[in-house]
């Protein structure tokens, strides 16, 4: 399937749409794992998608994180939640024992895709999804907690192949909570690549420039920056591929992005990355700031 065949995804993340599903390669491979503390996985020779616990042994009523991580071929990617110009989120299906509790995925920041006159957003090499799962008080020792998945992953180089399979973990159970040493540095670096909590005031406007977000603080706060990029949540808000401009004051920061063809949400929420002049990149979440009809 070549790229122009990929469709934009109009919201926050979901399901492939039936177009793209139905033309999937049978590159896409489901391989399947029943040993416990291994997980069901899809492979392919473009993607190698699994789930991993934190925990080798997690303990009634307490948490374990779970991540979904993405691996792919030199050259190919998967999309953030906004894909950008093209392309689909990764969406996951789950199937939870009574009782077990599960909190939606934590993302990380993505990056800008380009590919011709298309700007994406998504991410390369690997991508790895953070999911805390719980369990009940109630829950017997000794039984396994067995968590079932199907995820549907777009994968695209010069040309784009769907992934649907089925995911499958089986975590033992025990008085405590014991961690997986050897899996600290897959959540370490997956949590690491989180986009962190805005520590600055958040506003957002709309005027003849397009949509303006403004992060208010000190000037001292901003003074090495370089250059900035702004990751809409909903799909559409900004044209994508348009140039982004950074204004720095006595008050903040304000970034503007000329409009694209969405409806407007009545709340901005997003990803700002930051490039510092010495090469570092911090990335911030900002969500839930009212969307006025005029610059902040």
């Amino acid at each position: 399937m070549g790229r122009d065949a990929r469709r934009p995804s109009r919201g926050e993340g979901g399901g492939i749409t039936r177009g793209v599903r139905n033309t999937c390669l049978t590159a896409c491979l489901v391989l399947l794992s029943a040993e416990a503390g291994h997980a069901a996985s899809i492979q392919s020779e473009q993607l190698v998608a699994k789930l991993h616990a934190e925990q080798a042994v997690v303990a009634p009523g307490a948490t374990t994180s779970v991540v979904l991580h993405q691996k792919m071929a030199a050259g190919w990617h998967t999309y953030w939640q906004n894909p950008g110009d093209s392309g689909q989120a990764a969406a996951v299906e789950w199937t939870l024992p009574k009782g077990v509790k599960l909190v939606p995925a934590a993302w990380p920041a993505p990056k800008r895709i380009e590919y011709g006159p298309l700007v994406n957003y998504g991410y390369k090499d690997e991508a790895a999804l953070l999911f805390d799962v719980t369990l009940p008080a109630d829950w017997p020792v000794g039984q396994p907690l067995s968590l079932r998945a199907e995820a549907e992953i777009l994968v695209c180089e010069s040309l784009c192949i769907p992934h649907h399979g089925a995911l499958a973990i089986d975590i033992p159970t025990g008085t405590k909570n014991v961690r997986d040493a050897k899996l600290a540095a897959l959540f370490k670096k997956a949590r690491a690549r989180l986009p962190l909590p805005s520590r600055w005031p958040i506003s957002a406007g709309v005027d003849d420039n397009g949509l303006a977000v403004r992060l208010s603080g000190p000037a001292s706060d901003f003074s090495n920056i370089d250059r900035v990029y702004l990751f809409p949540l909903t799909w559409g808000l900004v044209a994508h591929g348009a140039p982004q401009r950074h204004e720095l004051n006595n008050s903040g920061l304000t970034v503007t992005v000329p409009r694209g063809e969405a409806a407007l949400p009545d709340e901005f929420s997003g990803v700002m990355t930051i490039y510092d002049k010495d090469g570092a990149a911090r990335s911030f979440k900002l969500a839930g700031a009212p969307l006025a009809t005029r610059k902040p």
